[in-house]
């Protein structure tokens, strides 16, 4: 019996420092810095137990593994917005790449126990504390929009298109900023090689729209997202429903939100690539939203 307990927490906080103008009642032009703050954290135990003594002499086995990255990065970004009769709206952006300065310290453990000579003998090892330094380059990112105001006696209201350019074959990573390792050397030029020739770039796209009538609000959307995999499932979709109340001083939103995806995961590593373990996930993610704002 097979088993594996996954915890993922994460976060990235971004320092933004922006600049923007209007020109003639139509045009919005900004112009941005951002300096991201990442952290994440995982910790993943599998486990392996033989209940039915498939194995004579294995008994059981638990391998654990905790990480943590951190890092900073930098950005720039770029955006022009143009109305056109007060009912159209268009607008295109363009965000750089970001640049990451990241470190990684991790730490393993393995436990096993087997019977040997009619006894069970367990062995227990860990591995020292690891860390290394390193830098990765994300894709620069491309949108453009068009939106269509509503205006109709009571019933008031949108309609958005997106369009989102990401060449994930930009990825990036540069091993050697902080090693002098031959083996580190090597395996950047074999990662790096594996993302321009494994990765593709996509378009993704978002629908949505909301109607108002007096108080009561109405929202709707729908996000495509094809896979950064070359050859992937481009059928990742994302549905999104909504409704709120606005009133003079205090608003309420309620949202649903339902995404449902496909990925391949490998449990652990090993060095035989042709015994890897891969596992063909199919999710289903929910996401419930309540929204409560007062006005001062």
């Amino acid at each position: 019996t097979k088993n594996q307990d996954v915890n993922r927490s994460g976060r990235m906080n971004e320092l933004a420092l922006a600049w923007g103008a209007k020109f003639s009642n139509q045009i919005n032009f900004g112009l941005g810095v951002g300096i991201p703050f990442y952290s994440f954290e995982e910790s993943k135990v599998y486990g392996e137990t033989d209940f039915e003594d498939a194995i004579p002499f294995f008994n059981d086995l638990t391998f654990r593994e905790d990480l943590t990255t951190s890092g900073t990065g930098i950005n720039f970004k770029m955006g022009l917005g143009y109305t056109l009769k007060k009912k159209i709206r268009m607008g295109v952006s363009f965000q750089s790449p970001t640049w990451f300065r990241l470190s990684d310290d991790w730490i393993n453990n393995l436990e096993y126990s087997y019977d040997e000579n009619n006894e069970t003998q367990r062995f227990e090892a860990e591995s020292p504390d690891g860390r290394f330094d390193y830098k990765f380059k994300s894709p620069m990112r491309l949108s453009g929009s068009l939106g269509l105001l509503i205006n109709t006696g009571n019933i008031k209201g949108f309609i958005n298109f997106d369009a989102h350019y990401i060449d994930y074959t930009a990825n990036s990573f540069n091993l050697r900023y902080a090693s002098s390792d031959p083996g580190d050397a090597a395996f950047e030029t074999e990662l790096n090689f594996r993302i321009a020739n494994e990765l593709q770039s996509v378009l993704n796209f978002n629908l949505g729209g909301e109607v108002a009538y007096k108080k009561a609000r109405l929202r709707a959307g729908i996000g495509i997202f094809n896979s950064a995999f070359s050859g992937g499932s481009s059928n990742n979709l994302l549905y999104s429903l909504g409704t709120g109340l606005r009133g003079d001083r205090m608003y309420l939103d309620l949202a649903y939100q339902l995404r449902d995806f496909n990925e391949s995961y490998t449990p652990y590593e090993i060095l035989d690539n042709t015994r890897e373990q891969v596992i063909s996930n199919n999710t289903d993610l929910s996401k419930f939203v309540i929204t409560v704002g007062f006005k001062i």
